[in-house]
């Protein structure tokens, strides 16, 4: 193998990459080796040792294919990484969100690659002996150790993968490792399926997974007990992390993960950065998300379940969207979400849609502290769409308290339906946006439904000055201030606990002039 000077190891990351991303994909040339090994199974011992060169070199030409660009890293070098490796992954493990601890592990590990640079070595293709040892490991069936330790940078703590490296080659071969360290680069077109129980996945520096707009999913099915960290997935045509299983998906962090470009020309309804289904005790945290088809979407899922502090520009359909979530501990709290174009097929439609789902009269579905805007031109903004939707098509035990809208589009808050629905100490401004702002608060049944529950709803300690300009009030032609509807009495089929007057009382609502785009910066 040929070493690398520090000054050449820049140039080999990047040579890396230009392989990665003009071979083959990564899924078709996994597939080649899967069925390599499969061929291998098939073949006896004495047909195994009597292949010769030619014949051994033409049957491996995707695991050559696979090595292209890639680099090793000296014993030495991982048997060193083998402490710092064991305590990061305790750590993650032990569900600590401490920022200064994370950056410390990964920090040392970066540092330790750093000095030994000038020591790592490309990869060369495989003797005969190597791959006789590998067809004699596969026919076996007794595992793929000596295979994950040929392929990639491994010791029995974890992975170190470089640019260059096959993803799912790594999960797959690598069956007895937990931790997967993604060293600094861009990995292109690679896909994780399956993903295993337990496994940690973290960036070192700036890690970016790109699917070049023709991978669908970075990371899909599986995957509980999982965690996602410090990571940039960009460019995929449909999810960037996905997992449904009706079996049950518990237990996934995903923190401080910028989602990028994901979706751009698929439905927000369908498709997201992140979606899970029939999971529990998932964690969103920390992360980005910029350009997406819709940011976050929970499906058939229960409590507890975490959206806390993201960022989202552009966030798509939704930012969140609990589709028939139920139980205790769900919690979107100090999220901020931005809206200046539309991603993906779909305007944006609500920033937070709660949708069917119910929480528990000791814990209810909490939207709290996060704030939304538009930058009020309506340009890729539903003339239908809210900043937070409660008890949509029913559902209850639902609070929103203490989140800011700045024109975020036709609605500030609504409850839409369902039962035991708390709207609570929320400021909500509008300039008047044609066509598209209507009324900051609202509580009525939509669409009329009788087989749908739409009662106990509660309205407190809000505040308001939002301009409707738009036919649903009226006013087409001439802005007016309008703060909260409901319907007018109680015998209405749409009534849900409140009529209009009690809606719009100082103590429901408070009309405050004194209020403008500023309240953004009260966050």
């Amino acid at each position: 193998m040929r070493t690398l000077s520090d000054s050449q190891y820049d140039d080999i990351i990047e040579i890396s990459q230009m392989v990665d991303r003009n071979r083959r994909l990564p899924g078709e040339i996994y597939l080649d080796i899967k069925s390599l090994i499969d061929e291998v199974r098939g073949m006896s011992h004495q047909e195994i040792d009597a292949l010769d060169d030619d014949r051994l070199f033409y049957l491996t030409t995707p695991l050559n294919e696979l090595r292209e660009g890639s680099i090793n890293l000296p014993d030495h070098v991982t048997t060193r990484l083998r402490g710092p490796k064991k305590h990061y992954l305790d750590f993650v493990k032990s569900d600590s969100s401490d920022d200064s601890k994370h950056k410390e592990f990964r920090q040392e590990i970066s540092e330790i690659l750093q000095n030994y640079r000038s020591e790592f070595e490309l990869r060369e293709k495989l003797s005969s002996e190597e791959i006789l040892d590998l067809f004699r490991e596969w026919k076996s069936g007794t595992g793929f150790e000596l295979t994950c330790s040929t392929l990639f940078n491994r010791n029995n703590v974890g992975v170190i993968l470089v640019p260059g490296d096959n993803l799912k080659a790594a999960h797959t071969f690598c069956e007895d490792v937990d931790l997967f360290l993604l060293s600094e680069g861009s990995y292109f077109r690679q896909m994780v399926e399956d993903v295993r129980k337990g496994t940690v996945w973290v960036g070192l520096g700036h890690v970016r997974l790109d699917g070049l707009n023709v991978v669908e999913t970075a990371f899909i099915s599986g995957m509980s007990q999982s965690y996602f960290g410090w990571l940039e997935i960009a460019n995929y045509t449909s999810y960037g992390i996905k997992s449904i299983d009706k079996e049950g998906v518990f237990d996934v962090t995903i923190e401080k993960v910028w989602f990028n470009q994901i979706g751009r020309e698929a439905d927000g309804q369908k498709h997201g950065a992140v979606e899970f289904e029939w999971g529990t005790h998932i964690r969103v945290i920390s992360s980005r998300f910029t350009n997406v088809t819709s940011s976050i979407r929970f499906l058939n899922s229960k409590g507890p379940l975490l959206v806390a502090e993201n960022e989202a520009v552009n966030t798509g359909r939704n930012f969140f969207q609990c589709d028939k979530c139920s139980g205790e501990g769900i919690l979107v709290e100090k999220n901020s979400m931005e809206q200046y174009g539309q991603s993906g097929t779909n305007k944006l439609e609500d920033f937070i849609n709660i949708f069917n789902s119910v929480g528990t009269p000791d814990h209810f579905i909490r939207i709290r502290g996060n704030r939304a805007r538009t930058d009020g031109s309506g340009n890729g903004v539903s003339k239908t769409g809210s900043f937070i939707i409660l008890g949509d098509h029913g559902g209850g035990y639902q609070v929103a308290e203490d989140n800011i809208g700045v024109s975020p589009g036709n609605v500030g808050i609504g409850a839409a339906g369902g039962h035991n629905i708390h709207i609570m100490n929320n400021v909500m401004y509008s300039e008047p946006i044609k066509g598209i702002s209507n009324v900051a608060y609202y509580s009525y049944m939509e669409p009329p439904d009788q087989n749908i529950s739409c009662n106990n709803h509660v309205s407190e300690g809000n505040r308001a000055y939002w301009f409707c300009f738009s036919a649903a009030c009226g006013s087409e032609n001439t802005a007016l201030l309008n703060k909260a509807y409901s319907p007018t009495f109680k015998s209405f089929a749409d009534y849900c606990g409140l009529v209009n007057e009690e809606i719009n009382a100082d103590e429901s609502v408070l009309e405050d002039p004194t209020l403008t785009e500023d309240i953004w910066h009260n966050f």
